[in-house]
């Protein structure tokens, strides 16, 4: 009656793709584990509101490594709310009719993070991608990546009190932040490990960007195609390149 599903606490071990259908609100709570195998995924038209504890998180993971990740689909301004969420040994879902490339992914579907932790994905491009949505990410962390840790395309939100560790490996280049036509405010951002770039912004995007730390990259700050970035208390140590700017795509001038 009240359109909610609720996710009783517990281990739950998923096989198949996990189908959460529009015009809900999803709950969990403390202590619920949800375990994607054989190539499941998570595909949800409806926000999600999971609430886990300091001590006691809700943790979103693939145990055997075989399992994918998290879709959230046209969900507008009904935000999904992570609390003390760990997603971990991700991948980019795929073999439902179209594939992605980020192992957690919004699309037009506005989310909030705190005290969240991504580590660990797997064979994806990126472990967060939010794509045409408002957002924000507090005091959370981006550990051990693939590739990418965040791609932020055409949205606009706020990133504060985030630490980014080992962005990409030998064999993917990483960036650990990757923006996009979008407008992004960066506060308190600490950075150690990007095999590509640390802060990359690009296709006309606006960032402001205030007390940022920054160590060990191949490129510190990249602007391109038209975009802005503006920065202040920034530090940058043992990186190869501290700013770049350059055109990348010709149709921004």
């Amino acid at each position: 009656k009240d359109k909610e599903i609720n996710i009783i606490a517990g281990h739950w071990d998923i096989y198949k793709d996990l189908i959460l259908p529009p015009g809900f609100i999803i709950n969990s709570s403390p202590g619920t584990q949800l375990n994607l195998k054989n190539g499941a995924s998570i595909v949800s038209y409806s926000p999600l509101n999971f609430f886990g504890a300091e001590s006691n998180p809700i943790v979103i993971q693939s145990e055997d490594g075989k399992g994918k990740g998290v879709v959230v689909l046209n969900t507008g301004d009904s935000a999904s709310k992570f609390y003390h969420v760990i997603f971990q040994n991700l991948a980019k879902p795929e073999g439902l009719g179209w594939n992605l490339t980020s192992a957690v992914t919004f699309y037009e579907s506005d989310v909030h993070f705190d005290n969240s932790i991504f580590l660990n994905n797997r064979d994806s491009d990126d472990a967060l991608n939010i794509f045409r949505s408002n957002f924000s990410i507090k005091r959370s962390k981006f550990t051990h990546l693939f590739a990418d840790a965040i791609d932020i395309d055409y949205s606009k939100g706020n990133i504060t009190n985030v630490l980014f560790k080992d962005c990409g490996t030998e064999d993917k280049n990483g960036d650990c932040l990757d923006i996009s036509g979008s407008t992004v405010n960066l506060s308190r951002i600490f950075i150690d490990g990007a095999s590509d770039k640390a802060l990359s912004i690009g296709e006309k995007s606006s960032v402001i960007a205030k007390n940022i730390s920054i160590s060990n990259s191949t490129i510190a700050v990249a602007s391109k195609d038209s975009s802005e970035i503006f920065l202040e208390d920034l530090s940058i140590r043992t990186s190869s390149f501290a700013f770049a700017a350059y055109q990348k795509k010709l149709e921004f001038g």
